[in-house]
């Protein structure tokens, strides 16, 4: 019996230096920016990382994450998973 998608419900979204996964399990999130400094482009991260929260969904469903320039219109970097 096929069952209709429950759509997931996004609970927080963190940028972040890194997100390491601990022996325990837990997950670390290292350097939290509230903010990325950066007067022009290309910026000095080594790595940048989205790190999401969903709850409450009931299927499959793929996350597309994309940062964007000030315009809003040009994507500088985009990750799928």
């Amino acid at each position: 019996m096929d069952t209709d998608p429950i759509l997931p419900d996004l609970q927080s979204a963190v940028i972040c230096e890194d997100v390491r996964c601990e022996v325990n399990g837990m997950q670390s999130l290292v350097g939290v920016l509230s903010v990325i400094p950066a007067p022009t482009l290309p910026i000095n991260y080594f790595r940048l990382c989205i790190w999401t929260r969903w709850c409450s969904g009931s299927g499959k469903f793929r996350q597309k994450s994309r940062i964007v320039g000030v315009d809003e219109q040009q994507v500088v970097a985009q990750a799928e998973v």
